[in-house]
């Protein structure tokens, strides 16, 4: 549950409106959209993000109109060969002068608001299309996975929509995968639990995001039937530090034991590379291959990659 308090320090202020500011300071707490207790004092400098939350929301929704909302793909490499396997879907906003808007100045609020979810479902549409159109034209594809947010894993309605987009269109389940965010919560933990076998049933990969910067335990992870974790780039952004080493390897190994592919995000550096080589990690995704990159850019690179 959540609630918000607000001190009646005006007396001038009837029933409804300290009533009305109340409900703001519950509606603003920072985790009332996960469903945890959380509460909140109101204040003018609550009222003040309220206001701007509204703004991007409002601004959000015409983007998704206006089509300013685009995907970018960053592409997985199998450290075997080098070669390109997969790629992430991302999430660019640009605004109307074409600068790309900071994810962190509008993702918090499209999250806590729940207008996320149209976004997502917009940007699963426009890449289940572009597929669609790889394969009418004999372009080559690799998987491509998509985060899911964990604000809506308890959502009974997900799974319906994203399928209701998916059978618009004649591609396999193995083109699509799904990437859930592990989380600091036991909640969000059991949440998941529910939310995953109905894409696994369906044929769809489904992948941990962000291993080692929550609350998961591997007898969780085993219990989910996971087909791969994504290891959180926490452990890689760092100077080379064989501690964080000795971690990462045990995740490969334990990893390996459930059968699990492993995938290793944000690796900048070719120390660690070498390393995730000789580990016996799966792939890796970051900046030391490759760069977030738009849709077609990723594609033609994807076709060079082939002609080879």
């Amino acid at each position: 549950y959540s609630f918000g308090v607000y001190m009646i320090d005006n007396p001038d202020d009837d029933f409804y409106t300290a009533l009305n500011k109340a409900e703001l300071a519950r509606t603003m707490c920072s985790h009332v959209h996960l469903r945890n207790t959380s509460y909140d004092f109101y204040s003018s400098s609550i009222s003040k993000k309220y206001l701007q939350d509204c703004e991007i929301e409002e601004r959000a929704v015409e983007a998704v109109e206006q089509e300013k909302f685009i995907p970018y793909l960053q592409p997985k490499v199998r450290l075997s060969d080098e070669k390109i396997v997969g790629a992430e879907v991302l999430l660019r906003w640009f605004d109307e002068n074409g600068r790309l808007i900071p994810i962190k100045d509008y993702l918090p609020v499209l999250d806590k608001n729940g207008y996320i979810r149209n976004v997502d479902l917009y940007i699963f549409e426009t890449m289940c299309r572009k597929l669609q159109e790889c394969r009418d034209a004999g372009i080559p594809v690799v998987p491509l996975s998509f985060n899911i947010s964990k604000s809506y894993y308890n959502d009974d309605d997900l799974f319906s929509d994203y399928m209701e987009v998916f059978e618009q269109y004649e591609i396999p389940e193995s083109w699509i995968q799904f990437e859930l965010m592990e989380s600091i919560s036991f909640d969000d933990s059991a949440r998941m639990m529910r939310l995953i076998p109905g894409f696994k049933k369906r044929g769809f990969v489904c992948m941990l995001d962000d291993f080692g910067s929550g609350y998961s335990s591997f007898q969780i992870i085993s219990s989910l039937l996971l087909d791969g974790l994504k290891i959180d780039r926490q452990f890689f952004t760092k100077a080379f530090n064989p501690q964080d080493c000795a971690i990462v390897e045990t995740i490969i190994q334990i990893a390996k034991t459930l059968h699990m592919e492993t995938i290793a995000e944000g690796v900048e550096q070719k120390e660690y590379i070498d390393f995730l080589k000789h580990a016996g990690c799966d792939m890796v995704q970051g900046f030391y291959y490759y760069k977030p990159m738009p849709v077609d850019d990723f594609f033609h690179l994807l076709a060079s990659q082939n002609e080879f």
